[in-house]
Formats: structure tokens, C-alpha cells, sequence
């Protein structure tokens, strides 16, 4: 009988950026220097500057069974 090692699934990391002028969140991939409450890009709602990280989290992709 042969065992064999499971395959570690490695989740996907993603930002998510806020605006706190018109409360919409948006969410993309993480991109090398990330981090919580950096200044993020514009607006795409209301052109407001003042976009920012509001976080960054990992999630597993959903699992297949095989029977």
C-alpha cells in the first residue's frame, strides 16, 4: 500500500480598498507592498483621492471531491 502526500493548496492573497467619501469597497489581487491603510489609487465611484487598503486576506479555492 503506498501513501501518498497530500497536495497543499496554497490560498489566493487579495486586497480589498475602501473609500470613506462614498463607502465602496473594492477587491483585486495583492501586489508586492500591500499593507493596511496605505493610500490606494482613485476612486473609480467618485474620483475621491482619499481611497485606501482597508485589507488584505488570503482565501482557499473551493474544494473538488473526487468519488
Amino acid at each position: 500500500m503506498f501513501f501518498r502526500k497530500k497536495k497543499e493548496v496554497k490560498p489566493e492573497i487579495f486586497t480589498e480598498e475602501s473609500c470613506p467619501a462614498c463607502g465602496v469597497k473594492s477587491r483585486r489581487k495583492f501586489e508586492d507592498g500591500d499593507y493596511v491603510f496605505k493610500p490606494a489609487t482613485v476612486c473609480k465611484n467618485c474620483s475621491s483621492p482619499n481611497t485606501i487598503i482597508s485589507a488584505v486576506y488570503g482565501e482557499y479555492p473551493p474544494e473538488t471531491h473526487k468519488n
